[in-house]
């Protein structure tokens, strides 16, 4: 029990530290790659991009909910089973999904308690991590869809809004403007 709180505590602490950078634009892709490279050193991730994807988010806030979202899959994936992350555009969101082939969770489970906090479904777990992630999401004015069956697995969809005007990550690559003509 003393080691769960101050594991709680330490996570807590980090989660209040972290504050991000704001909204701005930002290429996806590295911090999904970032992520993916730390989380792939234990386990298998597969990533998938079908065009480039600059979001308005906050980067800093975007890569703890993936790092959140993409060990959970992990978690509830066998050894031998990867979990899959793409990144696609619909409509005027930027998509990004975690999905994994592992225990899946119950209808009623995802409904009522997955996004409430401290509760869980893992023996350890505190319960705190989609709630945060959903919360983050949110505060970037997106949404987190789930989608689980038991016994065969979870997609997390994050919706996004994508850029609409772009200010380049490398401070000396010139900016793109876009602009819609009205009639």
């Amino acid at each position: 029990s003393v080691g769960k709180m101050n594991t709680l505590i330490r996570r807590l602490t980090g989660y209040a530290r972290a504050t991000g950078e704001g909204l701005r634009a930002f290429d996806a892709e590295r911090v999904v790659r970032s992520v993916v490279t730390d989380k792939a050193r234990r386990h298998s991730v597969i990533v998938s991009s079908t065009q480039r994807l600059m979001l308005m988010a906050d980067p800093v806030q975007l890569e703890q909910v993936l790092s959140h979202l993409i060990q959970n899959a992990i978690d509830a994936s066998r050894a031998d089973t990867p979990v899959y992350v793409s990144m696609a555009r619909d409509g005027l969101n930027g998509v990004i999904e975690i999905v994994d082939h592992g225990s899946g969770m119950s209808a009623e489970f995802v409904r009522a308690k997955l996004f409430k906090p401290f509760i869980s479904s893992k023996a350890d777990g505190f319960g705190i991590g989609a709630y945060e992630a959903r919360l983050l999401v949110e505060a970037m004015h997106g949404r987190i869809e789930v989608e689980s069956r038991e016994g065969e697995g979870s997609r997390f969809t994050i919706h996004l809004p994508l850029a609409t005007r772009i200010d380049a990550d490398d401070p000396g690559a010139p900016s793109l403007q876009l602009t819609a003509k009205v009639s």
